[in-house]
């Protein structure tokens, strides 16, 4: 087989293949409701690197959490280690109805999740509480990201 006809049947398996549908719009809300869930799965398995792995790794990539700005990746990861407390945590996270999606522009969406979250304190004592997060997803060259989030306790 010469090389052309290689090349020629290699890209007609590409855009013949039945998972891959070249003339099919990638649907970014869709893409961006599957990070949720993956960023909400990472969460409930105290995973802190999958779960931070979802916010974009650029210096000004900024959380805030009942009025405190956590800035920067790093910081991010190190407080949500904190929080978490190494993965130890037995916190579990549960949204409330479906998120809210916004689209900005074609590569910019905005994201509200309405959620309860139940966990044992040091203590002994069983917390339930209610929270609100709104983020600011970007695509990037690495896939959707979180770029600003800001996170609320709702009573």
């Amino acid at each position: 087989m010469n090389i052309s006809r290689l090349l020629a049947t290699a890209l007609a398996m590409v855009f013949v293949y039945p998972g891959v549908r070249a003339d099919v719009p990638i649907d970014p809300k869709a893409e961006v409701a599957a990070a949720l869930k993956g960023m909400g799965d990472a969460a409930n398995a105290h995973d802190v690197e999958r779960h931070v792995g979802y916010y974009a790794h650029i210096p000004g990539v900024t959380l805030i959490v009942d009025g405190e700005p956590i800035v920067g990746w790093d910081t991010i990861r190190d407080k949500q280690k904190e929080w978490w407390s190494n993965g130890k945590t037995d916190v579990v996270y549960q949204m409330q109805g479906a998120p809210e999606v916004l689209e900005l522009a074609p590569n910019v969406l905005v994201t509200t999740l309405f959620m309860r979250a139940h966990r044992t304190l040091p203590s002994g004592e069983v917390r339930e509480g209610r929270f609100a997060v709104s983020s600011i997803w970007q695509k990037r060259p690495d896939g959707w990201k979180v770029v600003y989030s800001h996170e609320s306790t709702t009573h």
